[in-house]
């Protein structure tokens, strides 16, 4: 019975670790660019969704290429014995990379409506933003 619920296991234990990656990585990420305003926003910006708007095929094409044993991340794992490359932590690094952009555009537009001057007067009343704050 235990080897027609691997599968399932599998699944779940990739869906968590996935979530978990994409929330604390996207809302950290959503924070700080809601806040930022140089030269670098819009450029960063086009980054963060970028395998939103390329197919599937492509991101999958420039993970296999970064991660594989020629890849740059490849050639740093290859001498400590790792390969990343059909393991179940690419499983979790691809499904992160799709789900990424979805979490940072919602986060981000969530961060972008709140107004800074409730932030102003709550820093004027001893509360320490620190998550993202704006230099």
């Amino acid at each position: 019975m235990s080897e027609y619920l691997s599968p399932l296991w599998v699944s779940l234990k990739t869906v968590i670790t996935t979530m978990v990656i994409t929330v604390v990585l996207g809302v950290a990420a959503a924070r700080w660019m809601a806040r930022y305003h140089g030269k670098l926003t819009p450029l960063l910006d086009g980054f963060f969704i970028l395998p939103l708007v390329l197919p599937p095929t492509v991101v999958g094409l420039i993970l296999l290429l970064t991660l594989g044993k020629h890849g740059p991340i490849g050639q740093l794992l290859s001498p400590l014995g790792m390969n990343v490359v059909f393991s179940w932590p690419a499983t979790v690094i691809s499904a992160t990379v799709v789900s990424f952009p979805l979490m940072y555009m919602t986060a981000k537009s969530a961060f972008e409506l709140v107004d800074t001057n409730i932030e102003d007067a709550g820093r004027t009343l001893g509360a320490e933003i620190t998550l993202g704050e704006a230099p």
